[in-house]
């Protein structure tokens, strides 16, 4: 079949690339305050993303080592036809935008401590509105980390359902990621979206099976056990199709605790 050997050819070469970038890329997704940045911040060890108990993340953005910490900020161009209000983009990166008359402006590198700055939704705003808006097309976070020093490179994704340009820009990240982590909650009731994205997108993408992992975050704030293993039940049934490896319930928050404990 033309289309499979087609499909062969670039599975072979983006092997390929990655063995020769000697990076492992691990792309999170899910919806809004699902937990994603809590979980990246579990991998690390640290609290490198911002990461509330209100949506945060406004803008894709890639983990990977650096011997010096600091982000460097990527605008969109063209910018959107609104963008933020200005009291709302920080003075450094507006200085910086204007110096460029608004047009095809270079990326910014800013320190880890003005991160979420640029990384959070601004307070008061939704984050569909937010994501319109926005100037920024992703972020990259450069880390001393020994997690990231060994290869490892972590993709903090915006939520399943973006304007088109984000939208475009998630997948991709997604298509290029070695695994993908699909972010569930287990306090919401109905799942409905993430499996129409795991249809839609990431099927159609051929982004499922064994590259597909699946994680429901915040069991712990389940009361009871008949509850939890309703929800074991319930997602093992609705995901089996979708990934060929088992469904993971944890708490992130409770990850990230314990190894921030471990390592005082």
């Amino acid at each position: 079949d033309t289309q499979e050997n087609m499909w062969n050819v670039i599975k072979l070469k983006n092997l390929r690339n990655q063995i020769c970038s000697h990076t492992w890329k691990l792309a999170v997704i899910g919806n809004y305050k699902s937990g994603k940045s809590t979980f990246i911040n579990a991998l690390l060890g640290c609290e490198i993303l911002p990461a509330y108990a209100i949506p945060t993340t406004a803008v894709t953005s890639i983990v990977r080592y650096g011997e010096s910490p600091k982000a460097v900020i990527h605008f969109l161009q063209p910018l959107p036809k609104k963008i933020y209000q200005q009291c709302m983009i920080p003075d450094r990166a507006l200085k910086h935008m204007w110096n460029y008359q608004m047009r095809d402006i270079p990326p910014l590198t800013v320190s880890l401590q003005e991160l979420e700055k640029y990384l959070v939704i601004p307070m008061g705003m939704e984050h569909e509105e937010a994501s319109c808006q926005c100037p920024y097309q992703k972020i990259e976070i450069f880390s001393p980390l020994q997690i990231l020093k060994d290869g490892i490179e972590i993709i903090d994704c915006t939520g399943l359902y973006e304007i088109p340009p984000r939208q475009q820009t998630n997948v991709e990240f997604l298509k290029k990621a070695d695994a993908v982590v699909l972010f569930f909650n287990a306090l919401a009731r109905g799942f409905t979206g993430e499996i129409s994205f795991i249809k839609n997108t990431l099927q159609e993408n051929r982004i499922a099976g064994n590259n597909l992992f699946c994680v429901v975050n915040r069991f712990d704030q389940l009361d009871w056990e008949w509850e939890r293993q309703q929800i074991r039940d319930s997602f093992n049934c609705l995901l089996a199709p979708y990934t060929s490896h088992m469904i993971y319930c944890l708490s992130a928050l409770q990850g990230l605790q314990a190894k921030k404990f471990s390592n005082n």
